[in-house]
């Protein structure tokens, strides 16, 4: 039975320390955040979607929204669209986010349908992202995915580090895969890019 395609983003699961590590960050607007959408700090510490592709650097995944006075979001979009509305943004046209930062943290991601399906080989592999930018407007969840023709052995500077797929009779080998991973080229690791060096889940 083949897998549904079903995308969602970086989405966290167990942490080694039995809870989820967020924090609070404000956001930058101009582009639609949605949950669980891969973001990093930019130059000024502001978080912004994360740039797919090898030795881009991710703090972690949006688990949460808040507008730009720490309240609840407009409900009626379900995520931050590209132009919040009047009054969510603060005075500097920010929006806040809550984002899973733990470099330990562990993720849910699926695997996207172009090149040559992953296979157990991957296992421990590094993995870049294949879109980074797209969400759901009904869920409010991010479509990002993982791309299998970045795929290459660990130790390099592709942006992930896959684990193993999900153990569910739903989910098996092949396209659209649902696998569990940790980011590699996390902001706040700083891990050597490089072929041969750096570390593996």
């Amino acid at each position: 039975m083949a897998n549904e395609n079903r995308p969602c983003g970086l989405r966290p699961i167990s942490e080694p320390y039995g809870a989820v590590r967020a924090s609070v960050y404000k956001a930058v607007t101009g582009a639609a955040i949605y949950m669980f959408s891969p973001v990093d700090q930019n130059a000024t510490g502001y978080v912004e979607l994360a740039t797919a592709g090898s030795g881009n650097r991710i703090v972690g995944s949006v688990i949460g929204m808040l507008n730009g006075f720490f309240g609840p979001i407009d409900k009626a979009a379900g995520y931050i669209p590209t132009n919040p509305v009047a009054g969510e943004v603060d005075s500097d046209g920010y929006m806040n986010v809550i984002v899973a930062d733990d470099p330990d943290q562990e993720f849910l991601v699926a695997e996207a349908g172009t090149g040559t399906a992953l296979t157990a080989t991957a296992r421990h592999a590094g993995i870049n992202f294949y879109s980074t930018t797209t969400g759901n407007t009904r869920s409010g969840v991010s479509m990002a995915n993982v791309d299998p023709t970045s795929l290459i052995a660990a130790g390099s500077n592709q942006q992930l580090r896959l684990i193993d797929k999900i153990d569910k009779l739903d989910n098996a080998f092949g396209a659209y895969c649902m696998w569990r991973c940790r980011i590699y080229m996390h902001r706040f690791s700083c891990p050597t890019p490089g072929a041969g060096t750096g570390t593996t889940v």
